[in-house]
C-alpha cells in the first residue's frame, strides 16, 4: 500500500483567521495541480480557531509535488498558526525526513478495511 495520508492540524493565532483563510483558498487553489492528491479537505471547528486538513495522496512522490506545489505557502501558514502533521502509511526516506524537519509524526499500517 503507497497511499499516504496526512492529518494537518492548526490552531490559529488569535487575530488572524482572516489571514489564515485567504492563505487556505490560495493553498488549495495550487494543490489543484498536484498530479497525485485524491483528497483534500480542510475543515474548521465550531468557533474557527482550529482548522484540521485531511489529505490523500497517491504516494510519497505525490506528497513531495504538493509541497513543491505550495512553495512558500506553508510558511505564511506558519506565520498565522501554530501547526502540527500526522502522516499515515509507508513514506520514503526523502518523505521522512521532508516531515521530521518540521516536527512530524509517522504511523505505520497496522490493519483495516480499505
Amino acid at each position: 500500500m503507497n497511499t499516504i495520508r496526512i492529518v494537518a492540524r492548526s490552531r490559529i493565532h488569535p487575530g488572524k483567521l482572516e489571514a489564515f483563510t485567504e492563505i487556505a483558498a490560495k493553498c488549495l487553489a495550487a494543490t489543484r495541480r498536484d498530479p497525485g492528491t485524491q483528497s483534500y479537505e480542510w475543515y474548521f471547528n465550531a468557533d474557527r480557531s482550529e482548522c484540521v486538513v485531511l489529505e490523500v495522496y497517491d504516494d510519497s512522490n505525490a506528497v513531495l509535488a504538493h509541497v513543491g506545489n505550495l512553495g512558500d505557502l506553508l510558511g505564511q501558514l506558519m506565520s498565522v498558526a501554530d501547526m502540527t502533521l500526522e502522516v499515515f502509511g509507508d513514506p520514503s526516506p526523502e518523505l521522512r525526513q521532508v516531515g521530521a524537519s518540521v516536527g512530524a509524526k509517522f504511523y505505520s499500517y497496522y490493519q483495516g478495511l480499505v
